[in-house]
């Protein structure tokens, strides 16, 4: 029992470690005051209520302490204040959760967590609250595990901490390093930095396809020219077989049988006759898509008379000179595009471009020399490390790094000039 007759305070609290304490609040961090009630290693939601139904029960059931101190018996009234991560107390009181419109376990007002209207420090209203949720609405809607009413409930303060650490600091500090090394004046944001690579890497996933469509275009429309410009310079027909479509020149049956075997027959909508798609110039995928749209017309119908051997050549020759000129344009934009991303990419993964050493290096030497380095553990910076960022002397050898360095993002009036 506690010697002391301060107000007794009864605190759960909960970690990725779970446990509970009972403490005195004159010495919260006294190590001989925690008692260590249970550990929950599962995910954070309301199974607590399978798993831990019994030690909830018992707490509910704590309302005051009685002690000898000496020479009198006393007896302290038990105050309950959960304490922990917001999925914990969520879940601890049959909350939706952070995803949900109304993120807060506290009150109900409702803001975005994610999309373009997400709500940040920079933006949020913090003079303005919802209505107070009560005990007494949320039995009504679910079974709370714990008889406090949320206001109780403490903020998770090194979750905060270490949120506005990572995400206004750190991230900050490598957005601003990425922009001195690539020169860009554009605010630093690491996460617009990410979008941006996500864009870069789709952006290049498309080309890559388009070029791939044009490049297999491009071999079609050569094959049909050669068999064309074969059938100019000979007078005797080639013999029709099972392969010939119905078209009045079949490219498909007067080449090679290897040349086409993806090709494919459909039927004309003005003649309907069963016409192969190069034999009517359907050489690329939005031309095929439109044939397999049941839209297809063959050649001698949108020409409205039977082209002679010469002129399909001509038309052929055209079809060539622009899918050719389209696939130089893709191979130009996939060059341009690819090459951003692999810069980029290269920035946001700390690696080095040129001979010397980059700005983003610097600040990672930096970081690593006060143990802040977020690469040795592959995740967040923990409480410890930012204790120890959050130093005077360690915010003055980060800062160091961009005073120091040269190499600096020129602001907007100093690009206009060099344009």
């Amino acid at each position: 029992m506690p010697k002391d007759t301060s107000l007794l305070s009864r605190e759960t609290r909960f970690d990725k470690q779970t446990f509970h304490r009972l403490r005195k609040r004159r010495h919260p961090n006294d190590p001989h005051a925690v008692l260590f009630l249970r550990l929950h290693r599962q995910r954070q939601s309301f199974l607590l209520k399978q798993n831990f139904a019994s030690v909830f029960d018992q707490l509910n059931q704590l309302h005051s302490v009685r002690y000898f101190d000496g020479s009198n018996n006393v007896e302290k009234a038990v105050v309950m204040k959960p304490l922990g991560d917001c999925k914990f107390v969520s879940a601890m009181y049959g909350h939706a959760g952070q995803n949900s419109k109304t993120p807060c376990y506290v009150c109900n007002l409702a803001w975005s967590t994610h999309g373009s209207d997400t709500a940040s420090l920079e933006n949020f209203d913090f003079e303005f609250s919802g209505e107070i949720r009560t005990l007494s609405d949320l039995k009504k809607t679910g079974v709370p595990l714990l008889d406090v009413d949320p206001l109780n409930a403490g903020p998770p303060g090194v979750h905060t901490i270490l949120g506005i650490c990572q995400y206004y600091c750190i991230d900050w500090l490598i957005a601003m390093a990425i922009n001195f090394d690539t020169g860009s004046s554009s605010p630093a944001n690491l996460k617009q930095l990410k979008k941006d690579l996500k864009k870069l890497v789709l952006e290049t996933e498309e080309t890559t396809n388009l070029v791939d469509s044009l490049e297999s275009s491009l071999e079609r429309i050569n094959d049909a020219v050669t068999t064309i410009q074969k059938n100019c310079k000979t007078t005797k027909p080639k013999q029709k077989n099972s392969s010939h479509c119905t078209s009045s020149f079949c490219i498909v049956g007067s080449s090679k049988k290897s040349s086409f075997r993806d090709s494919s027959i459909f039927q004309c909508t003005s003649c309907k006759a069963a016409v192969h798609d190069v034999c009517a110039f359907y050489i690329t995928e939005e031309q095929r898509l439109l044939m397999d749209q049941s839209n297809a017309v063959c050649l001698d119908c949108r020409h409205g008379m039977i082209p002679s051997i010469p002129d399909r050549l001509s038309l052929a020759l055209e079809i060539q000179k622009s899918v050719n000129e389209q696939l130089l344009q893709a191979q130009d934009i996939l060059e341009v595009a690819d090459n951003e991303r692999l810069k980029l990419e290269q920035h946001l993964k700390g690696s080095r471009i040129r001979s010397e050493v980059s700005t983003r290096q610097l600040l990672e030497a930096a970081l690593r020399s006060i143990g802040c380095d977020s690469r040795i553990w592959y995740q967040d910076l923990t409480g410890n490390q930012a204790r120890k960022f959050l130093r005077h002397s360690s915010i003055d050898k980060v800062l160091a790094v961009f005073t120091s360095n040269s190499r600096r993002a020129p602001n907007a009036s100093e690009k206009n000039k060099e344009e």
